[in-house]
């Protein structure tokens, strides 16, 4: 007899069923069916969750990503981003630059904005500790840092997956060593009074991000 599985348990089922297919068959070749069978499940179960397979493939992701991107404390915050954007190359490189360009594409119109807000959502989830032990650490100042610039280590890293379809070590070192640990040192050290004028309305405009 098959178990009955409910909440937590079946969607987690059925989120690995959505990896694997995507794997398999690429977003294009994804189906309520297909997904059905794999996670021992109904269409009807499916169906009753997310209306289409842009919203239950979405989900799967943002599912994935709260496990990839929980960071462990290693002792740096220079490692710590590390670790984030490795576990990020992985899964990016799992799912794959051509499935994401593809699921974007067949988001619905006028939908962008949800999606950027639940992107928004677990990159400050995720920023978060890391930027409070790295003030704990002495590594960063006492001063908010601008959304923007706490989200620039997964938006260089997505646009590198996505016009190169790779990103190597090395390029994670460099988003890192270059580009991110100077410019976050900077604006957690300089006070709001001292920043340009643009700069202080952006980070008004927007809201802080500040542990």
């Amino acid at each position: 007899m098959t178990r009955r599985r409910r909440g937590t348990e079946l969607e987690a089922d059925i989120f690995e069923a959505v990896r694997a297919e995507i794997t398999e068959r690429g977003y294009a070749g994804l189906t309520y069916e297909g997904v059905a069978a794999a996670a021992g499940t109904s269409k009807t179960v499916l169906y009753r969750r997310w209306d289409t397979k842009v919203e239950m493939v979405m989900a799967a992701m943002v599912d994935v990503a709260r496990e990839v991107l929980t960071v462990p404390d290693t002792g740096s915050l220079a490692d710590d981003l590390r670790m984030v954007l490795a576990r990020m190359r992985v899964r990016l490189a799992e799912v794959g630059p051509r499935t994401i360009r593809s699921l974007l594409a067949d988001l619905p119109e006028g939908s962008t904005g949800s999606v950027i807000g639940l992107i928004t959502t677990h990159v400050d989830e995720v920023m978060a500790p890391v930027l409070e032990r790295a003030r704990r650490r002495g590594e960063l100042g006492p001063h908010p840092l601008p959304p923007r610039a706490a989200s620039l280590p997964f938006d260089l890293a997505r646009h590198e997956v996505f016009i190169t379809g790779n990103m190597s070590e090395d390029t994670i070192d460099q988003i890192i060593s270059v580009c991110v640990i100077p410019l976050w040192t900077t604006w957690t050290n300089t006070p709001e009074s001292d920043t340009p004028e643009i700069d202080r309305h952006m980070t008004s405009s927007r809201g802080m991000t500040q542990t």
